[in-house]
């Protein structure tokens, strides 16, 4: 059973209306429902209800009445019951559910200050200042420049607050005003793109901060999905065949010309980052300018099978 003892409080939200408390008397509040409790006859009847849907649904019929011990059992059988709604730090939102700016915040104050310094990471202001001022931008649909000492933490302080924007839907009803002909599944699929100054940086995003990130954010309850993400880079950096075989005519240098015709074996790479080649020679066999059509490699191109592959791969960060 998940941890629930953050999910529940006894303060119930402003917009607990009086009209949803007709079947009893609230005593708790947790994923978006008010937990109401009502004697009738011999036994105590506990009922979840949605303050943002308005469903409800009994969840026990008791003799006695909850006790403070069995506050949590209850509260398990809210977040399992099918009038739940999202847990406290649930930034993940169904189809025009949009997320608040405050509960985006509140998400983004508890990652950096309670979730990740569990997972051994310091806690600095720095760091948290930076993602909430990213976190602003990003829901004023701004511009803004950020300057920040090495060691501040700067790339999960721009990641974090975009995955929670992105996944909350902060924006959601902006950008259907914006994109008022497009269909909002397609809206919604719109990615998060981080451009870097160097390949390697990319390349640690992709490999080390983002998995970090997404089974940090699973494991807390921020989101329900694990991030993916795929790494593009300028067409210059993969290998075109028909740039390597010409090459390879002039080519004297017999390991770099080994190098060059493994290039050319099934499942090799095409990304030149891999291969151990000299600089100069890269230039000559990467794909440069626009692609012919009347290139004799174009049927069976590498490049152009990457191309599409990566542009059909569903990106969810």
């Amino acid at each position: 059973m998940p941890n629930v003892q953050y999910e529940y409080s006894r303060e119930l939200p402003p917009e607990a209306a009086e009209q949803f408390f007709t079947d009893g008397e609230p005593i708790l509040y947790a994923y978006e429902c008010v937990l109401l409790e009502r004697e009738s006859g011999e036994r105590f009847i506990y009922t979840a209800a949605n303050l943002k849907t308005g469903g409800k649904e009994v969840l026990a019929r008791r003799l006695n009445p909850l006790t403070t011990s069995e506050v949590e059992k209850m509260v398990e059988r809210i977040r399992l019951s099918k009038v739940a709604g999202a847990s406290w730090l649930q930034a993940d939102r169904t189809a025009k559910n949009f997320i608040g700016k405050p509960k985006a915040r509140e998400i983004l104050n508890a990652l950096f200050k309670f979730i990740l310094p569990k997972k051994g990471y310091a806690i600095r202001e720095a760091q948290i200042n930076l993602a909430h001022g990213i976190m602003d931008t990003i829901e004023k649909k701004g511009t803004a420049i950020y300057e920040a000492q090495t060691g501040t933490g700067k790339t999960e302080g721009y990641i974090a607050p975009a995955v929670i924007a992105k996944r909350g839907r902060l924006n959601g009803q902006k950008n259907m005003n914006l994109y008022p002909d497009m269909q909002y599944a397609n809206i919604s699929q719109m990615p998060i793109a981080i451009a870097t100054s160097s390949i390697a940086l990319q390349r640690a995003i992709l490999t080390d901060y983002i998995p970090n990130l997404s089974g940090i954010m699973l494991e807390s309850g921020i989101i329900k999905e694990p991030l993916t993400a795929v790494l593009r880079k300028g067409k210059e950096h993969y290998v075109c065949e028909r740039n390597l075989r010409t090459h390879l005519q002039f080519e004297n240098n017999d390991e770099t010309r080994q190098v060059l015709e493994d290039l050319l074996l099934p499942n090799s790479t095409i990304d030149l980052a891999e291969a151990d080649i000299n600089p100069n020679v890269k230039r000559k066999i990467c794909v440069n300018g626009r692609c012919s059509d009347a290139c004799q490699y174009k049927a069976d191109c590498s490049y152009l099978v990457f191309r599409e592959d990566v542009q059909s791969t569903k990106i969810d960060i």
